[in-house]
């Protein structure tokens, strides 16, 4: 999992830095996708391991205040679910006007969080609304797509003007693929 998490760690960094950052596991269904992102307790995995690096970035920057947004949502049959308020189905996903790329997801809880334990807790609340169901080549499979979106805003303590920034970072589980053969 570390291994894994060195790979993306500047991904994650440039999310802080202001950047809008979208990170994807893709693979065969029972390849391990949903453990890379969430892991375990002895072996984290990226989620776990984003969001500290998240909150000890903000400790070395204390001339700056940051504010953490989180929304976790599942596509299953192409239906998007608030994992954090699985009564919201049916959300739509809408690109924002003036072409700037920022794509909002209208209706999605998103909660402030303020540190790893809050982050986890609430992606632990969200994992227990998850679509699974059995396959051929896994009993527990995830059956869906999930976004973890942890919205970045930040901005420097003595109000310089112009100095504010909204970012985000995507972490994305796709469902895996039936067909192994052809894999």
């Amino acid at each position: 999992q570390s291994d894994v998490f060195e790979e993306i760690e500047a991904l994650v960094q440039s999310a802080l830095d202001g950047y809008r950052v979208c990170i994807f596991a893709y693979g065969q269904t029972s390849s391990g996708k949903t453990f890379t992102m969430t892991g375990s307790r002895a072996s984290p995995g990226v989620v776990p391991l984003a969001a500290n690096e998240v909150f000890s970035h903000v400790r070395k920057y204390p001339s700056r205040e940051f504010f953490f947004r989180l929304s976790y949502i599942e596509i299953y049959n192409e239906v998007v679910i608030d994992l954090l308020d699985p009564t919201k189905t049916g959300l739509q996903i809408r690109s924002s006007e003036q072409g700037s790329g920022v794509v909002k997801i209208m209706g999605v809880t998103e909660k402030v969080v303020t540190s790893v334990a809050e982050v986890m807790a609430t992606v632990g609340m969200g994992e227990t609304h998850r679509s699974t169901g059995s396959t051929d080549m896994n009993e527990k499979s995830s059956r869906s797509h999930t976004i973890f979106r942890l919205v970045v805003e930040s901005r420097s303590k003595d109000g310089a003007s112009g100095d504010y920034r909204v970012s985000s970072l995507n972490l994305v589980d796709l469902a895996g693929s039936e067909s192994a053969s052809k894999a």
